[in-house]
């Protein structure tokens, strides 16, 4: 089903590709860490850039659901045709 047959009001979030990887010095350990952040989507967990996970932190409301369409949830990263 297309999204225009819903006739559902969303926000957009486009997307610039980037690092898919948080990285940050762990003082305890001495060495780099690095982390892939995650969002639940439709009941899934799925991997996002540390630019996504922050502006999804940043403009969500904890009282009222928003539909979001983001563009790196939806386009496969990987398939440099799609």
């Amino acid at each position: 089903m297309h999204l225009r047959q819903l006739h559902i009001l969303y926000e957009a979030l486009l997307y610039v590709w980037g690092e898919s990887d948080l990285r940050y010095y762990d003082e305890d350990s001495k060495q780099w860490v690095s982390e892939t952040p995650s969002v639940r989507c439709n009941g899934q967990d799925k991997a996002v850039t540390p630019n996504l996970d922050n502006v999804l932190r940043h403009i969500r409301s904890p009282s009222v659901p928003k539909p979001l369409w983001a563009n790196a949830l939806r386009i496969s990263q990987e398939d440099h045709q799609e």
